[in-house]
């Protein structure tokens, strides 16, 4: 299975952009020259269906497209890999929690997030509906609670303190890069030899260990 698995990645790698049309959409002068160079590639077809071009509409397309592969990937996969990929795949579930609690903070309406909230919520168990529709930045934290980012609520003090969401988002990055540490050591790291395993947990614990913690915060 992980040797299928692995064809199938290299088979969705020969699908990327090549390195010259990244450039080259880089030196686009405006958004329908982005849209003429890619309606050349897989996101053509979609780019055709659009009734207008901007960048809005174009970003969602990337989106859906990704997810798509994601769930293309976990269709072809079992086991240990499949949940590898599925933990992995949280960091889709921390991007959107805090960018509607960013959105609840400074009082713009969540409606233009939704359309991107239905395409994660592809491969998320997290009820994003419930959360975008919560009153206020409590009622946001309590929607987490019984899932791995419930600890959201030990972020609310210094919120109200500091009048900022990062105490919240830092307590939810935390949650996500600990738990995935958590799976990688108990189920992946006993199949990998030294040097990968030292290399994946140096990375995955930066993540993790150099940003402060709220505590950190209220005591500074």
């Amino acid at each position: 299975m992980i040797e299928y698995v692995l064809v199938k990645c290299h088979s969705l790698k020969s699908r990327l952009l090549p390195r010259v049309m990244i450039s080259a959409l880089a030196s686009a002068g405006n958004i329908e020259e982005i849209a003429d160079m890619l309606s050349l590639t897989e996101y053509g077809p979609d780019i055709a269906r659009l009734p207008g071009i901007d960048a809005r509409a174009l970003e969602l397309i990337f989106k859906r497209k990704l997810i798509d592969r994601y769930i293309l990937m976990m269709d072809n996969s079992s086991g240990r890999m499949l949940k590898l990929i599925k933990e992995y795949s949280r960091k889709f579930e921390v991007q959107e929690i805090i960018q509607i609690l960013r959105h609840k903070v400074f009082g713009v309406s969540t409606e233009q997030i939704s359309p991107e909230i239905e395409i994660f919520q592809k491969i998320s168990e997290i009820d994003f509906r419930r959360i975008l529709n919560a009153k206020s930045i409590e009622e946001v934290v309590k929607t987490l609670k019984g899932t791995i980012y419930e600890k959201a609520k030990e972020g609310l003090d210094l919120f109200w303190k500091y009048e900022t969401t990062l105490p919240i988002e830092m307590c939810i990055r935390s949650a996500y890069y600990g738990n995935f540490l958590k799976f990688l050591r108990s189920r992946i790291f006993r199949v990998l030899n030294r040097h990968d395993k030292k290399a994946l947990e140096r990375l995955i614990g930066c993540l993790l260990y150099t940003s402060p913690s709220p505590r950190d915060l209220s005591t500074s």
